[in-house]
């Protein structure tokens, strides 16, 4: 099955998120261990991911095995969270070379513009090269992750 969310297993399937917090978050005191989750990360908008049920169980099961391989191997888990991290800083940096180079209204003269957005991609590539390396080393079972990483 060729890759198409880690988050879903089909990703036609993803569903309208839930924005509110289900009165029942409360009662299990999820709300306190979603506040921990998302805590530093508010610019992600992550709530509606949370609030959301998964309805299906193999959807369930597809999140629980990539969850399986990152809590067996501490390893693999900082390696994504340094993959995610990376992706991150790099697409902030890239909207900011294109706007300057809209701005400027030389967006097809500038060797120095260019040139920063070239560095740009290269990192982009080490930073998959280097996932891909970790994936092939690691040797993960999940469906999602393996999907990931011939992806």
């Amino acid at each position: 099955m060729p890759f198409e969310s880690i988050l879903y297993r089909h990703a036609g399937e993803e569903r309208a998120r839930f924005w509110e917090q289900p009165a029942y978050f409360k009662d299990l005191n999820l709300d306190q261990v979603l506040s921990s989750i998302l805590q530093g990360k508010e610019e992600f908008s992550l709530e509606g991911l949370y609030r959301t049920p998964l309805l299906r169980e193999e959807d369930i099961r597809y999140r629980q095995d990539i969850l399986k391989d990152m809590g067996k191997d501490p390893a693999l888990r900082e390696a994504l969270r340094r993959f995610a991290a990376g992706i991150y800083k790099l697409g902030g940096s890239v909207s900011e070379i294109r706007l300057e180079m809209e701005k400027g209204g030389y967006a097809y003269d500038n060797y120095l513009q260019k040139g920063r957005l070239l560095l740009r991609f290269q990192k982009y590539c080490a930073l998959v090269k280097g996932m891909a390396e970790e994936f092939a080393r690691r040797g993960v079972l999940s469906e999602g992750l393996q999907n990931f990483s011939a992806y």
